[in-house]
Parts: C-alpha cells; structure tokens; sequence
C-alpha cells in the first residue's frame, strides 16, 4: 500500500499542470523550499494541486535568522522546472554563513470556505477552526489547515546551503465511517436507510505549542479548546425498498460497494452526546423465488464508548479515526485510530488533495 500511495504521489508531482515559471535565474546561497512530509494523498487534505500557486490555498512561511525576523507568513511558490519553492523574485533572501536559521510554513484550505465552514486567523500559530453544520460530500466546506514541523539550520563557512525541507502535518482529524456487509450475508440484499451522526463540537481554538527538528519524527504539539454548541447533523440518506431498483446494495468490506462518510472535524474528547445511528433495509425473503421482504434495521451507538486512542474516545489531530460496522443478523461497530500519514518524504511533492 504504501508503495501505491509513494507512486501516486511522484506521478501527482510530474503531472502537476505548471503555473508561471517563477523560477528565474537566482544565486545558489538563495534560501529555497521543498514542501512535502508524510501527509496521505489518498487523504482528504483538501488542498488542491492546481490552486497551491495563488491565493486560494496559500503556502506561507515564517523564518527567522538569529534574533531577526526574515519572513513573516510569506508565501512561497513552486518552481515549474525544479519544483522548488521560493518567494517571489524581490522577495528572496541569501544564507548568511554561520548563523542558525529557523522556518515553519502554514497552509489551509479553502482561504473561504463554502456553507458555514470557516477559520479565523489570529496568528500563524492560533486560529479558530469551524466545520459546516452539515455533511458536505463534495468536501467544498471543510476547512483543513497544516503546519510543518521547524526546520533549523547554520551554514557553515565554505558549506553549501540545503533546501529547506518543510513536513506538512494536520491540525485538524479525518474522520470515516465505512459500513459494508459481513460475509455471511454475501448473497443477501441490504440497502442503506441513513447514517446519521450528531452531538459532536464542530468549531475549536487551535495553538501550536512546540515545532520539533526536522528529522527527530516526534509529532507536533497541539493545544485545542472546544468551543461553540454541538449542534452539528452529518447525515447520508439512502432510499425506501420501493425504490432500490437500480441502486446499488451494500457488498461485503473490502469490496468498492460499502458506504462511506469522510469529513474533516476538529480533535476533541467525545461526550456522551456523540451518537451515530445507523438504518438498513434487509431482504429477509425465505427464498430465491419469493418476494422481496425488505424489514428496517435501525442502530444507535454512543461514540464515547468505543474508544479510539489509549482507552479514550478522542478524535486526535493529524489522525484518522476510522469506525468499521458490518451487517449480518445484527450490525458491529469498531473503532480504530491511526496517524494521518502513509507517504514518505518526497522531496518537493505538493500538498495533495485526495
């Protein structure tokens, strides 16, 4: 898999359509980036590849030589022809020998969210995260935002400079909920109803407490407040049985015929509140040649109880947090955890999207 997710992602960097050359002839003590980390490009990141040179989505970095500010949310762009990334032409700085230099970089996405998604920007290490209200399966609303680990660095006399590398990490959780048959009802009808999910913050305060090395793999350190009320209903609803013909029922997991919900959300510790209810319509007829008996299935599952991380119910950031149900005579739900990465570094591989 994670051979896949490394070919994708080089073939996502040549195929990348070229902005302008913003690569002019420069000096090679030049201070130049590669944007990349360990982010999953089957992800959701929401960041897409043809609007990462304009406004739209942003990449900025903040640097610091000694005790002088250097670039403050400064946004940099891709080179078509090296695919390194520097600031525009008058805005571009040299290495001075023997002096430490510190970068970090900041992205998010959408800059305007579509519905009722948006972030507000303190500084670029504090905002205030907001996810729609409704569950959005285009991902238009979702707001994503990343923050690279520090990258520090003193050049030698004599010493050629590097390429400042900048590992892009999530603030924000992906969560999923994939719902599929169980093997034993491989030969039986069932159609999703509704999978509805409330009682969840869907707004946070967000602030990066600790930037770590490049190159130490420690995760960032993030505080978060939730804010707001939980009033937040991501629903997708299925058909009635009168109406399934032509539509395709819930196949056995591993099989592209599951039903999936993928969203953005802010990290929390879920509450009591927190309830994914799950409805299915079962062909319970006693033979091939009888008629269709399509009999409702309904489930509600409080999410604080099964728990995701160290015996916490907790949607962590820069994690996927993944809950598997499977239909048989009743239905099993799990929930599991996991970083939010797949890909390794690839040195100036672009933000990708999904």
């Amino acid at each position: 898999m994670k051979i896949v997710a490394k070919i994708l992602a080089m073939a996502a960097l040549v195929a990348l359509a070229a902005c302008d050359n913003i690569g002019a002839e420069y000096p090679s003590d030049t201070i130049r980036f590669a944007v990349g980390g360990e982010i999953d490009i089957n992800s959701r990141a929401i960041i897409d590849q043809e609007s990462v040179n304009n406004t739209e989505t942003p990449v900025r970095v903040t640097a610091k030589s000694g005790n002088t500010n250097i670039y403050t949310a400064e946004q940099i762009f891709r080179d078509a022809n090296t695919s390194e990334w520097l600031p525009n032409p008058n805005r571009r700085k040299t290495w001075d020998k023997g002096v430490a230099y510190e970068f970090y970089a900041t992205s998010f996405s959408p800059s305007t969210a579509k519905s009722n998604g948006g972030l507000n920007m303190v500084s670029d290490t504090r905002f205030t995260i907001t996810e729609p209200k409704e569950y959005d399966a285009s991902g238009d609303s979702w707001v994503d935002y990343l923050l690279s680990h520090k990258f520090v660095q003193t050049v030698p006399e004599g010493m050629q400079p590097p390429i400042v590398k900048l590992d892009m990490e999530h603030a924000v959780s992906l969560v999923e909920i994939n719902i599929a048959k169980h093997i034993s009802f491989e030969h039986i009808d069932v159609y999703l109803k509704e999978i509805s999910l409330e009682g969840f913050y869907r707004s946070a305060d967000m602030e990066c407490l600790t930037h770590v090395q490049y190159g130490r793999g420690e995760s960032l350190g993030w505080k978060y407040t939730n804010v707001g009320t939980m009033d937040a209903v991501y629903q997708i609803v299925g058909d009635e049985p009168t109406a399934v013909s032509g539509r395709k029922p819930l196949e056995v997991r591993g099989s592209e015929g599951g039903i999936r919900m993928r969203f953005l959300a802010t990290p929390q510790q879920l509450g009591s509140s927190c309830v994914l209810k799950i409805g299915v319509w079962v062909n319970e007829k006693y033979n091939e040649e009888a008629e269709d008996k399509f009999v409702l299935n309904e489930y509600s599952f409080n999410l604080y109880q099964f728990a995701t991380s160290e015996g916490v119910a907790i949607w962590k950031p820069a994690h996927h947090i993944l809950y598997t149900l499977e239909v048989d005579t009743g239905i099993r739900l799990e929930g599991s955890i996991s970083p939010w990465v797949d890909v390794d570094y690839i040195e100036g591989t672009v933000l990708p999207h999904k």
